[in-house]
């Protein structure tokens, strides 16, 4: 476990060890040390301590070992002094705590050096207990290509997401009614929210373009039904313009005749 390394939520809540004062004989006073610990395990701290005197009996239980300690430098402390750092609380997240603890026992007899236990109690917090329900209608999708199965699988892609930070969310879709049920926390829910509005979007979006290319479609066709029609009225326009010419043209020719008549009238009554 190394969760609790450089990470600003370590609290170390000091208390007092079991038996603060050590059960040395009188006349031997435990030494002073230095210790240069760059950080890590209990485990490793405790030996540090070991290699920095060799006269004190420490037992680290397997709940305590891996649990992570900050980088700590002493100068001459006792090693009473130096567990102690270790008792209190470590939060190394919201939701789990560490306690650990150290204890002294004996020494019972006479030269007999006393051994310390360190121990730690795991406690862990529910995770968040707020939850909802929602309901999502899906007629509007399933009269599309788009299909159930599809839909629950980008659903829970998306809920899937939020996986470790919240209880898994239940999530059913009742057939006969096409709607999604679906219960969790409300940023799961949002989740599911953001899939149908997509889904959603995507559906206006094609029937959009199926409208325009049908619209589309409906004015090549129209347009097609047009052209004889057009034809028809550009062929009668020309006709009426040929028998406009041809009567322009008879009332010239009339004309002609009546002046080729007087003129040679004209030549008749000169001669």
């Amino acid at each position: 476990m190394n969760c609790l390394a450089n990470s600003p939520l370590i609290t170390l809540i000091g208390a007092a060890l079991v038996c603060s004062s050590p059960a040395w004989a009188d006349a031997d006073e435990p030494p002073l040390i230095d210790l240069q610990f760059p950080g890590g395990s209990i485990a490793e701290y405790v030996e540090t301590i070991n290699d920095a005197v060799d006269d004190f009996n420490i037992v680290v239980m397997p709940a305590a070992r891996e649990i992570e300690m900050p980088p700590i430098h002493l100068q001459s402390v006792s090693v009473n002094a130096a567990l102690e750092l270790m008792q209190g609380e470590f939060r190394p997240d919201e939701r789990t705590v560490f306690t650990i603890k150290t204890e002294e026992f004996g020494p019972w007899q006479e030269e007999e050096r006393p051994v310390f236990r360190v121990s730690a109690e795991v406690h862990r917090r529910g995770r968040p207990s707020s939850s909802d329900v929602r309901v999502w209608c899906l007629g509007d999708l399933r009269e599309t290509d788009t299909q159930p199965e599809d839909v629950l699988s980008a659903v829970e892609t998306a809920v899937g997401l939020t996986a470790g930070d919240y209880d898994e969310a239940q999530i059913r879709f009742h057939e006969a009614t096409s709607l999604i049920i679906a219960r969790g926390h409300p940023e799961q829910l949002e989740a599911i929210e953001q899939v149908v509005r997509r889904l959603r979007e995507n559906v206006e979006r094609r029937r959009q373009e199926e409208h325009r290319g049908a619209a589309l479609a409906l004015q090549e066709a129209q347009a097609r039904r047009e052209e004889p029609e057009r034809s028809a009225d550009m062929m009668e326009d020309r006709i009426r313009e040929m028998a406009e010419l041809r009567a322009r043209f008879e009332a010239l020719l009339r004309e002609h005749q009546q002046l080729r008549q007087e003129h040679q009238a004209l030549l008749e009554k000169a001669g």
